[in-house]
């Protein structure tokens, strides 16, 4: 849990024009790394990416943010995607 939230932290560096080309090269393919990425998160790291996407994309990452958080995760898993999240979030920033 620990790395998934420095992971996020490293979206504090980056401006709004960095986070939204980050976020439309993820694009769907990475959305559910960046759903399982953001559990945790804090409200800060959350409000930088839901203002650079679209009020549909903001609603279905919050749809399953909230699946999420509510369906227990292994550390394991919440960890494999946070370093596929990393390594998107360096390839495209």
């Amino acid at each position: 849990m620990e790395r998934n939230l420095a992971t996020l932290d490293k979206i504090r560096e980056l401006d709004d024009l960095q986070i939204r080309n980050w976020l439309r090269r993820i694009g769907e393919g990475g959305a559910l790394e960046l759903g399982v990425a953001m559990v945790g998160a804090d409200v800060e790291v959350r409000d930088r990416i839901y203002r650079n996407m679209s009020e549909r994309a903001v609603g279905v990452l919050r749809d399953d943010l909230d699946r999420f958080e509510r369906t227990p995760l292994d550390d394991q898993t919440i960890i494999g995607y946070a370093m596929e999240l990393e390594k998107l979030i360096d390839r495209f920033s």
